[in-house]
């Protein structure tokens, strides 16, 4: 039986779910998806990663995830925070 890790979640990641979170990423430096102040806290140690990874010119963004899994939670926590209240408005 396999069990699947976080781990696991970065070094399987496909192209399409990169880009994604390098899109997130990107919309975060920018200012379009607003952080409260506990994501705010929890990403600022990785200020220099985040900037890298929403660069869109920037190609070694595998690498530049090893080891970080925690930012992909923080960053689609805030991606789909921003993103419910405009789901729901739509229907």
């Amino acid at each position: 039986m396999f069990v699947y890790t976080q781990r696991d979640a970065i070094t399987t990641q496909t192209r399409s779910q990169l880009r994604a979170l390098s899109e997130v990423a990107h919309n975060v430096v920018r200012g379009i998806i607003p952080l409260t102040k506990a994501e705010i806290y929890q990403l600022r140690v990785y200020k220099h990663v985040l900037i890298k990874l929403g660069d869109k010119r920037y190609v070694h963004k595998r690498k530049l995830m090893h080891g970080r899994q925690d930012i992909i939670l923080t960053l689609f926590k805030a991606a789909l925070s921003y993103l419910k209240p405009l789901m729901t408005e739509s229907t």
